[in-house]
């Protein structure tokens, strides 16, 4: 891994998180209906359960850096030498691979939405039959049931 990638500026910093804040802004977040809060607080954690899931989160996390920090450096490679014709291969597969990791971005979100909305499905001993609901939304947040639940 390029060690350049980690050694941000602070002045990088900030221009990454308010870049990274812009790209949030257009993402709907999907979160528990805030009445249902107070149950799940109630609720006994499985704690191998729990550091499972983490340590899934946390894989396929690692997966999209090692891929993002293989993008950047076939760009900064190209970059610092300079276009050349035999680059076009290089660019094409990477630009393959940017398609490739937002999909697997998107899909592993969906799958863990999935799972959060099961798990409190589970929580709060709802009927199988409630899992038809879809999300409901609300402003700029996305719940994990419809308003039609409560």
């Amino acid at each position: 891994m390029n060690l350049q990638l980690l050694l941000y500026s602070s002045k990088d910093s900030v221009k990454f998180s308010k870049t990274l804040a812009n790209i949030l802004s257009t993402v709907t977040l999907e979160e528990t209906n805030l009445n249902s809060v107070e149950k799940l607080k109630k609720w006994k954690v499985d704690f191998h359960q729990l550091v499972t899931t983490i340590y899934r989160l946390t894989k396929n996390t690692r997966i999209q850096a090692k891929v993002a920090t293989e993008i950047y450096e076939q760009l900064q490679y190209i970059t610092e030498r300079g276009w050349q014709q035999e680059d076009a291969d290089m660019f094409t597969e990477t630009i393959e691979k940017v398609r490739q990791l937002a999909v697997f971005g998107y899909g592993i979100a969906k799958a863990q939405e999935d799972e959060a909305r099961e798990t409190t499905t589970k929580a709060l001993k709802l009927p199988h039959s409630l899992k038809h609901l879809e999300t409901s939304q609300k402003g700029d947040k996305k719940y994990a049931f419809t308003s039609e639940f409560y």
